[in-house]
């Protein structure tokens, strides 16, 4: 494998982690939400 295909494949997966906690943070968040109004 080329270094920058392996340099972007690294790139990719560690955006898609990011978005992964980004989002489950989200759904963290609404929840609290939710559970604070009822």
């Amino acid at each position: 494998m080329s270094d920058p295909l392996k340099t972007w494949q690294e790139k990719k997966l560690y955006l898609e982690e990011q978005l992964a906690i980004n989002a489950d943070f989200g759904q963290k968040f609404a929840l609290r939400v939710v559970l604070q109004e009822s």
